[in-house]
């Protein structure tokens, strides 16, 4: 009869093993046999004791490995766990009074690993341990050891059967410090309207949105960084919440954030309105940077809000862009309209990207239903660029009206020196028209691009849309670029407001599925439906 030696290694992070005897056919037990055990994270052998200090909710996750000394013709089988018994005996032994860790706080993925034949060591076995809901600090305990081995007698030296794992937990942090490890938690109205008194100039302050908040008894709210104070910056993770009913009228800059400088990202804003008084309004930034800070919206959902505007730059998402990046942006039954005058620079993402750094990216977004109704470079997805805005994988089913010049499904004017960019976007919108019933040939509007103003790289490509549309043409004779020919140029030297249509998808065309035969990507979009939807 053979001798098998077995060891037991913690990779990554934990691990232990102890003494079990095989549940098989009868056959002759084996002669004891000395088993070592190991224990390591990385190349670091731990103590048979090990210590972490946690605060509820943490985790620590390791991998789980047993090791034979003698490779043979035989297959075992081993099944890991922990051995509560020993926890009291460890108590006495070392004048210590830790507390059994419940079986919820750990588990294994395997549980049960196999050795296979001329093999030395079985495949890992994930443990994660997770440090339990406390009130007060509490001492755990787990004996982690073998529980079972079929396959083959065998014994355990007692002295190397087992290693301890202590977990030291505290009560989780309620509140917060404001680092990205451990940023600032939000759960009551009262906690967001403390936020910009916890920020502080020269630091990046981190917040963490942890209900649903219905801001209904917040009658009006002042904007975080409103009085041009650019240099407190913010990373604020809505943690796929809701944030219901925001009203910001009255005050300079509205928005949530008067100038973001930062990022903020996975929160939906439901039942905004917001009234400006003077030009820069958005609902979640009046402006996402403002030089020299930098403004990033990313995975933010919009609906049911409204921007009661009739002052420049204004929009649902933001006002005004300083190298600004928004991204995965989805927006349902919102409107830009003020029934007593008509905003110029007008948008449902971006109203104007404004002398920056940097040039503005917009991608991945899109805009259901609604309405925009302003008086010139007005759009669907940026009113217009200054210094350069690149438009990717975007689109709309709105409607869009313009009482003037620049209207446009997706760029109501290109009117930078350097690189304008819009591809692959999709426009099915209801209604897009410039309004002016004046002759002279001043007024445009393009179903893609409202309005090419400057000279200058340009890049319109890959854009289709309904034809379904009820549009009403720009008037310029002369233009040879509104339909089906794409405007690639390092130095575009067209018609100074031509305008730009994109391609007529075939009739009966979704704009799901227009998207999709763009290649939009479809981890980012759902496209079974008649429109893009963005994925949670």
């Amino acid at each position: 009869m053979k001798k098998y030696l077995l060891t037991i290694l913690a990779l990554a992070g934990v691990l232990a093993a102890v003494s079990c005897k095989k549940d098989g056919p009868e056959t002759p037990k084996t002669p004891s046999v000395v088993m070592s055990l190991e224990a390591s994270v990385g190349a670091e052998a731990l103590q048979q004791t090990t210590t972490y200090d946690l605060q509820s909710g943490q985790q620590r996750t390791v991998s789980v490995k047993a090791t034979v000394g003698e490779i043979g013709n035989y297959t075992l089988t081993v099944a890991f766990g922990a051995d509560e018994k020993l926890v009291a005996a460890y108590n006495t032994a070392n004048n210590k009074s830790y507390v059994v860790l419940p079986a919820t706080a750990y588990a294994f993925d395997p549980q049960t690993v196999t050795l296979d034949a001329y093999n030395k060591t079985t495949p890992a076995s994930t443990l994660t341990l997770t440090a339990p809901e406390v009130e007060v600090e509490t001492s755990y305990l787990l004996p982690l050891v073998i529980t079972n081995v079929t396959g083959a007698d065998f014994t355990v030296d007692p002295q190397a059967d087992k290693f301890y794992f202590v977990l030291n937990v505290k009560p989780e942090d309620k509140t917060g410090a404001g680092t990205k490890e451990n940023p600032y938690r939000l759960r009551t109205t009262e906690d967001l309207l403390g936020m910009e008194e916890k920020m502080v100039t020269g630091n990046v302050i981190y917040f963490k949105l942890e209900n649903d908040i219905d801001m209904t008894s917040v009658e009006n709210w002042v904007p975080i960084n409103t009085n041009n104070t650019n240099d407190l910056q913010v990373s604020f993770d809505g943690n796929g919440k809701t944030i219901k009913n925001l009203k910001c009228t009255g005050v300079a800059n509205p928005g949530f954030f008067g100038v973001l400088n930062g990022t903020i990202e996975n929160v939906t804003f439901d039942g905004a309105f917001i009234e400006p008084t003077g030009k820069g309004s958005g609902v979640v930034a009046a402006y996402c940077g403002k030089d020299p800070c930098k403004g990033t919206i990313r995975n933010v959902v919009i609906k049911n809000s409204t921007n009661n505007s009739k002052q420049q730059m204004s929009a649902i998402v933001a006002g005004l862009g300083n190298g600004a990046l928004i991204e995965k942006v989805y927006i349902e039954n919102c409107s830009v309209k003020n029934e007593s005058g008509k905003p110029r620079f007008t948008a449902f993402i971006l109203a104007i990207d404004d002398k920056a750094t940097s040039p503005s990216v917009i991608r991945n977004c899109y805009v259901k239903g609604g309405e925009i109704d302003g008086n010139q470079q007005v759009a669907g997805i940026c009113g217009r660029s200054i210094n350069g805005v690149t438009i990717e994988n975007c689109g709309l089913s709105s409607k869009i009206i313009g009482n003037d010049a620049c209207v446009g499904g997706i760029l109501g004017q290109a009117s930078s020196s350097v690189l304008d960019k819009v591809t692959g976007c999709v426009v099915w919108c209801t209604d897009i028209k410039a309004t002016s019933t004046a002759q002279d040939g001043k007024y445009a509007s393009g179903i893609v691009i409202g309005s090419i103003n400057t000279n200058g790289p340009k890049h319109f490509a890959n854009c289709l849309y309904s034809p379904a549309v009820d549009f009403v043409d720009g008037r310029y004779p002369d233009n040879t670029k509104k339909d089906t020919d794409d405007i690639i140029s390092d130095a575009f030297t067209g018609n100074v407001r031509t305008y730009w249509h994109g391609k007529a998808a075939a009739t009966g065309t979704s704009a799901a599925a227009a998207a999709k035969s763009l290649g939009w990507d479809e981890t980012i979009w759902d496209l079974s439906g008649t429109e893009p939807v963005l994925k949670k």
